[in-house]
């Protein structure tokens, strides 16, 4: 009876004193004691830690906070299951070092990993520490784990049974980093879309934002290691110093700053400096950059909520999403700063809770500018769609102020315009030009026994006879009631009574029709001039003579063409 009762204290003794006792059914331990030690001299072995007593009793989900030196862990273990296979799991893989000691067969035997250690040469291929543990039923094993960091000492001991860690099914918090990543990268295609249509800078902060984030979770999640890249120590602060650059970037855009609050715009630009430059100070890892960066990152964050609320105060609607978004954000990053910094202990909501605020964080920036994007692409339709108007409004104007009316011809005013250049050219070029001055013939008559529309007709008959004639080079206009001219550049005297024979031969046989009994004939006199560069000082000169073969022409008896 008494070495039955002994032994029942021993086994309770044994079971109370154990961090992790497993039993039959239990795949899965994420709550038990492990023993702290805090090496700040980094001088201590496995044998001098296995020999001292560990004075802090700490949860298996754990923050100490910032800390240079070198973190041991102590670990029991007692099986009392039928299992002999498990494995140790460390959630946290931005720690540098993450090694285990266990003592066996009289000297101690270390598993290395951490981000000092790639993927490949890992005892098991995962981007967390993981290792693989042995021990037989009844059996207790104490484990010592020697760790460093230069981020805080925060992480999760796990112990998972063989098969459950192994389990393909399983879905652990890496795999939901990932899931996020993607969700994150496809929010990412269409602000990348809306970047290249509307080439506003807000976009290419809103890309760095996303994309800083998703590689934020890489290097929180460790799967960046799995595309070949080796351990990134600073990793995880100076990408999360990237977020708050962009946030601020994007903040300041978003609110629009620069118009409605300078003070503050200024503000957000010296802030946007200052990140700027602890990013580089954190990726090199200087003393206590971390820490002050915190303190000025929950400044900022401050600073943004007071800004967001004077922004929707003062009537811009948006701000009042954007602020939403942020009342979200802010306190489940502020969970993880403070957890970070021992201001709040270490448990599944403080530590993950950023994911969430996160995913609905960008939501509700990604619907706001695509709002924003939607409004400025139907304004600017609008735009383009008055802007096309103004133009042919613009080209109706000049074609009206240089056509004329009826006939589609350049006016008299738009002609004397265009031959002047023209004259001018042929001048200093020392080239032909000729000039063409008809008439149509008994117009008044026409007008008189047949109505002005009939003599309208005639006008435009006559006018696509001439065009018909014509080549591009050549330049036509209505130079009076029913009186025309042609500016025929390059053209000699001869090859332009030729064309002019031609015009009046064409109008000659022409018949215009007035109804099915009657139509009548037309005619036209020409009058053709050839620029002389002796005598013809002026374009009115050249005009003049030519205007003295028109009447010439007349004066023969109509329906000629008179030089």
């Amino acid at each position: 009876m008494i070495i039955r009762t002994l032994f029942l204290f021993l086994f309770v003794f044994t079971t109370l004193n154990a961090g992790v006792v497993i039993k039959d059914g239990v795949k899965k331990y994420d709550d038990f004691s492990i023993e702290y030690f805090y090496d700040e001299s980094s001088l201590y072995s496995v044998e001098d830690v296995s020999k001292i007593k560990f004075e802090k009793q700490i949860s298996s989900q754990f923050t100490q906070g910032y800390k240079t030196a070198t973190a041991w862990f102590k670990i029991e273990i007692l099986n009392r299951s039928n299992k002999e296979d498990f494995i140790l799991y460390f959630t946290e893989p931005f720690w540098t070092n993450v090694d285990l000691y266990t003592y066996l067969d009289g000297k101690w035997k270390v598993d290395k990993n951490g981000l000092n250690v790639d993927l490949n040469d890992r005892s098991i291929n995962d981007n967390n520490p993981a290792f693989k543990l042995h021990i037989t039923k009844d059996e207790t094993i104490t484990y010592f784990v020697k760790a460093r960091t230069i981020s805080g000492h925060i992480g999760e001991f796990q112990v998972y049974t063989a098969d459950e860690y192994y389990r393909p099914s399983r879905i652990s918090i890496t795999d939901m980093y990932i899931i996020l990543s993607f969700v994150f990268l496809v929010i990412l295609i269409p602000n990348l879309y809306n970047l290249l249509v509307t080439r506003d800078r807000i976009y290419v902060y809103y890309l760095g934002y996303i994309t800083s984030l998703i590689i934020f979770l890489s290097v929180k999640s460790g799967t960046y290691m799995s595309f070949g890249f080796h351990g990134w120590d600073t990793g995880l602060h100076t990408v999360g110093a990237s977020l708050v650059l962009f946030l601020t970037l994007f903040s300041g855009r978003f609110l629009d700053l620069k118009n409605t609050m300078p003070l503050a715009d200024k503000m957000f630009k010296l802030s946007s400096l200052i990140f700027g430059i602890f990013i580089l100070l954190v990726s090199q890892d200087i003393q206590y950059a971390n820490f002050v960066f915190n303190i000025l990152s929950f400044l900022f964050l401050t600073l943004l909520l007071v800004v967001s609320v004077k922004s929707w105060l003062r009537g811009y609607s948006d701000a009042k999403y954007y602020l939403i978004a942020l009342m979200i954000y802010t306190p489940a990053m502020g969970l993880m700063v403070l957890n970070f910094n021992t201001f709040l202990e270490n448990n599944d909501i403080t530590r993950y809770s950023f994911l969430a605020g996160s995913l609905i964080e960008i939501i509700f920036f990604t619907l706001l500018l695509t709002n924003k994007y939607l409004k400025t692409s139907t304004v600017n339709k609008l735009l383009i769609e008055q802007k096309r108007k103004l133009e042919h409004t613009k080209i109706e104007l000049i074609r009206e102020a240089s056509e004329d009316s009826l006939t589609g011809l350049y006016n008299r005013r738009y002609f004397s315009k265009e031959a002047e250049k023209i004259y001018s050219e042929s001048v200093s070029k020392n080239k032909n030009f000729s000039l063409l001055l008809m008439d149509l013939d008994k117009f008044k008559r026409i007008n008189d026994t047949y109505g002005h529309s009939t003599g309208d007709k005639a006008i435009q008959a006559t006018v696509q006879t001439i065009q018909d004639v014509l080549t591009k080079n050549d330049i036509a206009g209505r130079y009076g009631g029913e009186e025309f001219i042609v500016l025929l550049p390059d053209i000699s005297l001869s090859d332009a009574v030729e064309l002019a024979e031609e015009i009046r031969i064409k109008l000659q046989d022409y018949e215009l029709v007035i109804d099915e009994d009657e139509i009548i004939k037309i005619s036209i006199s020409i009058g053709v001039a050839e620029l002389e560069h002796k005598y013809d000082n002026t374009l009115e000169s050249l005009i003049k003579r030519c205007d003295q073969a028109l009447y010439r022409a007349k004066l023969n008896g109509r329906n000629c063409v008179y030089v």
